[in-house]
């Protein structure tokens, strides 16, 4: 997290886009924001599940997938959860 900085201005936040294979580009792979309203939603665990696991490749130190969203401890609840205990 040290050579990226800007990774944790995301922290506490909720995720609104996510493109991981922006994350080999430089690009902006991630998108957050303070109203759970507008974060992504899932129909069911399965759709969580195949979110989480999106890969970008192979790491090159330890040759296992390349997953960016889990370099941040994630929580998973209903919406009206993260309203009603505000976060």
């Amino acid at each position: 997290m040290n050579l990226h900085p800007e990774l944790f201005a995301q922290i506490g936040r909720y995720v609104a886009s996510y493109e991981p294979q922006l994350a080999q580009t430089g690009g902006q792979w991630l998108v957050t924001t303070d109203n759970p309203d507008e974060a992504l939603g899932f129909p069911d665990l399965k759709e969580i599940h195949t979110f989480i696991r999106q890969e970008i490749g192979v790491r090159p130190w330890d040759g296992k997938p390349d997953r960016p969203i889990t370099a941040y401890h994630i929580s998973i609840a209903k919406r009206k959860e993260f309203k009603e205990r505000g976060g």
